[in-house]
């Protein structure tokens, strides 16, 4: 049974201005998750959701959006999401598509976060320079301090 939302269609659209991150701000995401552990798992175990929202008319774009990739780390403030294409991962870091995913991931996670799209490479290369810089113990300390004067590097 599939239940209707209530309320107009989230807009996602296929170009737009983008938000643009750095490999910085990317490594500050990982290392502010690793405390939240748990809360990602939950995220995790919900995302199988997406799949039936992609037949609802309110949600349906945005689902089909996010479940093109998976969940890989949460903040606070922040949620990265793994695409195995670049063209999901530019979808989804398209300005204008920012609160429609904020939304639908805010009903699955029952708190608001930024969304983040990365692609293979961006993730192997982040990845790899938090190893290194764990490795060197040189992780940064402080992170982001509040949401919205992270978002980018404009």
């Amino acid at each position: 049974v599939i239940i209707q939302s209530p309320g107009e269609t989230l807009p996602i659209v296929d170009e737009g201005e983008s938000y643009s991150f750095s490999d910085d701000l990317i490594i500050q995401i990982m290392v502010k998750g690793t405390k939240h552990k748990a809360a990602r798992q939950a995220l995790r175990d919900k995302w199988t959701t997406l799949e039936r929202l992609k037949f609802d008319r309110k949600y349906a774009k945005a689902a089909a959006l996010l479940s093109q990739g998976a969940p890989f780390c949460l903040c606070d403030e922040a949620l990265l999401v793994n695409y195995n294409f670049p063209k999901h991962k530019e979808k989804a870091n398209i300005k204008a598509n920012q609160e429609s995913l904020s939304e639908l991931v805010t009903m699955m996670l029952g708190r608001k976060v930024f969304v983040i799209g990365l692609d293979r490479s961006d993730s192997v290369r982040t990845q790899k320079q938090y190893y290194d810089l764990n490795q060197i113990k040189q992780l940064p300390e402080q992170y982001i301090n509040e949401a919205g004067n992270y978002i980018t590097d404009e």
